[in-house]
């Protein structure tokens, strides 16, 4: 009797594993399009969700559908996959990741809505038809649940008829299509993604060459060759591409002024991202002028817990991230990292017990002092990463300097900040690459007035003091303290 149990329950194993791996194997070749079977491939992944989302739990199968898409792949189109899922897959997720090679262009109608899809990635691509599905009467009865958008190294690329056309059309927006997936929504990322226009179809007088009138002899390495051609790594696709940032760029025509005033105006419906929780817009090409009024303007952001804008040619911290408790109220992390900023202006509305990591490394901050140090670690729940920055080591950073040397210095609110005896100056020139640790002041008994630059001079409680640049600087002799920094 026991071996017949035996033996029936082993059979009744086997029967579920054979009956699982079929399941499987049809849920993933049904996964695929017809159209995509040569480029696109697909696996059960339920783990793929727990690399994206800061809270995950257990939840149903998902598939995950990879996408090799060369310049030779004809015609991918998102809306494949949409009608795909509506005829085969019922209660099964997709995360759809995309990779393109240089120049590979996809139809990737915004806001990507499929019933099931549950992630998008796509890298390196050239996205088409971005509002194709502007107007689209499924999308109010579509039930559809996108938590992970990623998009990285791609460019938007519209043609001049269908950008003017939403151009004067962005009062008719539909709240759908504006806000997206901002109820399911929990991981959204656009790093080094640009809105372009292919220029081959305009008319000499054409809207869109209005950007002509921006001058861009303030930006960064700006260089032509690069602007003419970036969004495509080819000549025969020359494009507009422009980072429209208060810090970069001026405008010269009222009409670009329009033009970016409307632009503001297509946020006007009311989203609110109930569970997003990490939003990053790094390394744009385009950023609008007003683009952080808009983020905040008519947007909530309940649980957002982590912001990045690296890279994003910012020279100086907005007010809507000065007061960021007031639009992100559970935010912890802020990435501001490798921009242009010269100087930090603390962020306020601290609630009891908040934390916040304010990342600012890789700046251009060059003053570091004593009376900052203690001031910043004086904000209670503040952490303050500016690691990178070109510290100028000065007289001005003398009490620092002093005070480092004391064993007992980093402990209590500043022990978080030990970290900043490993930064570097980068200047004076006979100081640069030096750590802050190793620096020693030097005070002499008189004070040694060069002819120097005023700029490289400082005042402190009555007394002038400066600091020996060059050897063969001519200097005079007068009675009074001056440090020196070797």
């Amino acid at each position: 009797m026991f071996l017949i149990t035996h033996v029936t329950l082993m059979t009744v194993v086997i029967f579920m594993v054979s009956q699982s791996l079929t399941s499987a194997a049809i849920i993933k070749k049904n996964a695929v399009p017809p159209e995509w079977e040569n480029i696109c491939q697909a696996d059960e992944n339920s783990d793929i969700l727990k690399s994206y989302l800061l809270e995950f739990k257990e939840q149903d199968k998902v598939v995950h559908l990879k996408c090799l898409v060369s310049s030779s792949s004809v015609g991918w189109r998102f809306s494949v996959l949409r009608d795909h899922l509506n005829r085969t897959l019922n209660n099964v997720s997709v995360f759809l990741y995309v990779e393109c090679s240089t120049g590979s262009k996809i139809s990737l109608p915004w806001p990507m809505k499929a019933p099931g899809v549950v992630g998008v990635s796509i890298n390196n691509c050239i996205l088409t038809d971005k509002y194709a599905d502007l107007w689209n009467p499924l999308f109010s009865h579509m039930k559809t649940g996108l938590r992970v958008l990623e998009i990285r190294n791609s460019n938007w690329l519209s043609e001049s008829f269908s950008f003017n056309f939403v151009l004067n059309n962005l009062s008719s927006i539909t709240k759908d299509y504006d806000c997206g997936h901002s109820n399911t929504i929990e991981y959204m990322v656009n790093s080094n993604v640009s809105d372009i226009v292919d220029p081959r179809d305009l008319k000499p007088q054409s809207s869109v060459n209005i950007f002509k009138n921006f001058n861009f002899s303030r930006i960064p390495g700006f260089k032509e060759a690069e602007f003419n051609a970036r969004g495509s790594n080819s000549q025969s696709h020359r494009t507009f591409i422009h980072r429209l940032s208060l810090e970069n760029a001026t405008s010269t025509s009222t009409s670009v002024e329009n033009m970016l005033s409307k632009l503001g105006e297509i946020n006007v419906h009311k989203c609110n991202f109930s569970r997003l929780r990490v939003l990053e817009e790094s390394y744009p090409t385009l950023m609008i002028v007003n683009y952080f009024k808009i983020l905040v303007r008519t947007n909530f952001y309940p649980e957002i817990k982590v912001l990045n804008f690296s890279r994003s040619g910012i020279s100086e911290m907005p007010v809507e991230l000065v007061d960021f408790r007031k639009y992100f109220p559970k935010l912890t992390y802020m990435d501001l990292s490798r921009n242009n900023m010269t100087e930090v202006k603390l962020p306020s509305h601290f609630n009891p017990g908040s934390q916040l990591t304010l990342n600012v490394s890789y700046n251009k901050i060059t003053r570091l002092t004593l009376d900052d140090l203690i001031a910043v670690s004086e904000v209670e729940g503040l952490f303050l990463d500016f690691r990178g920055n070109p510290i100028h080591c000065g007289c001005e950073m003398a009490n620092l300097l002093l005070k480092m040397k004391s064993a007992d210095f980093f402990t209590g609110k500043l022990m978080p900040y030990s970290y900043i005896k490993n930064v570097e100056c980068a200047s004076p020139f006979h100081l640069l690459g030096r750590r802050l640790s190793s620096l020693v002041v030097m005070w002499s008994p008189v004070d040694i007035r060069c002819n120097v630059d005023k700029r490289n001079q400082t005042s402190r409680q009555g007394v002038f003091r400066t600091w020996i640049l060059w050897a063969f600087l001519v200097c005079t002799t007068t009675t009074g303290p001056v440090c020196n920094i070797i």
